[in-house]
């Protein structure tokens, strides 16, 4: 019951179910029941989110599995990554995820693989290894397709997609594989997942031009982020930031969009709150919304956020956004010029040819 309470909104059922769980596995004392319940807890407490808890319970998960059978560690990587990911526990997140990607190829469990293949993937993205993010997220799309697993096939076309949309390469593949992707997530329960993929579809939408279609999407995944209700899963950020970001582009180019920008900023703010990779993002919009309420100097100090905080959790994308913006928007033009050529000397070195908002 635990991992579907995850997959939706309730988020308490998610707790009871876990401090029950935890509660008799400490009674059975070392075992597999008390590795994967530490491992479980780790995530909970992340989701309150009290990460010194969260750090607690990682670690005492990763104390007890070092002892256990293989397939058990490898369970316990696979979940406590789902928090180091969030969190930006790079290292520790690419060793443990490594070694349980091994594990689960050589016992055969494909679904596990590529679950814990989807997370790497997906760091490397936040990381700004768009090469090494798209070859992860092709491998999922490949399993997934020969085990017949409908779901991962979903986040394999999601994961490519982003791939794709950061170099800004075939926008007719992009919208096709994200209708796929979209509609196959129509028949389950994944809801996080969805969001992301309207929110990809908002952002590639707004970037053609066909910006009718780019504000339903933003709608739509505003609509799932609320039906979600308190964030619940890394995997959402996309569409948490497109939301925003769509919405305030809108709004910049004179249509009605104000209070729309308002709320999806607040989305992605809570987002953050609970997921510290979001807060870059978060900061960057926040800067949006600040210059177009006329706080030009507060905005500034925003975008200069970003990139600290970039910076603090080796973010290597969001940095380049933030001296686009900057480049755009200081007030001097010799601060100006050097956060273009900033943000250009960033993108090549991602391997962008621009940049890709």
């Amino acid at each position: 019951l635990i991992p579907i309470s995850f997959l939706g909104p309730q988020q308490g059922r998610v707790l009871h179910q876990v401090l029950r769980s935890l509660n008799l596995a400490e009674t059975i004392g070392s075992s597999a029941e008390l590795a994967r319940s530490y491992a479980l807890a780790c995530g909970v407490a992340g989701l309150i989110p009290i990460h010194r808890l969260a750090r607690f319970y990682n670690r005492k998960a990763t104390e007890v599995a070092q002892d256990l059978a293989e397939g058990d560690l490898a369970w316990v990587q696979e979940v406590t990554g789902l928090y180091d990911i969030g969190v930006c526990a790079w290292d520790r997140l690419e060793n443990n995820l490594g070694q349980a990607i091994e594990i689960f190829e050589r016992l055969g469990e494909h679904s596990h693989r590529g679950q814990a293949l989807a997370i790497l993937a997906q760091s490397y993205y936040f990381r700004g290894n768009i090469e090494m993010g798209l070859e992860h997220w092709t491998e999922v799309h490949r399993s997934a397709e020969q085990h017949q697993n409908q779901l991962q096939q979903a986040w394999g076309l999601n994961g490519q997609v982003e791939g794709q949309f950061w170099m800004s390469t075939n926008p007719t593949l992009i919208e096709t594989c994200l209708l796929e992707a979209r509609e196959i997530l129509t028949e389950t329960v994944e809801q996080v997942s969805a969001t992301s993929t309207v929110g990809l579809l908002a952002l590639h939408y707004w970037r053609e031009g066909t910006q009718k279609e780019a504000l339903q999407c933003a709608d739509d995944a505003m609509k799932l982020i609320e039906e979600l209700g308190r964030p619940s899963g890394y995997y959402a950020l996309r569409g948490y930031f497109a939301s925003a970001w769509v919405n305030l582009s809108a709004w910049e180019s004179g249509h009605a969009r104000e209070a729309q920008a308002k709320q999806a900023l607040k989305h992605l703010w809570s987002y953050a709150k609970i997921f510290p990779v979001g807060r870059p993002l978060a900061w960057l919009c926040e800067g949006r919304w600040r210059r177009l309420k006329g706080r030009i100097k507060k905005a500034n100090q925003a975008w200069r956020k970003c990139l600290d905080i970039s910076r603090s959790l080796d973010m290597q994308l969001e940095p380049g956004l933030a001296h686009q913006l900057l480049g755009q928007h200081e007030p001097e033009e010799t601060l100006r010029t050097l956060h273009r050529r900033a943000a250009r000397e960033r993108f090549a070195k991602l391997g962008l040819s621009s940049c890709p908002l």
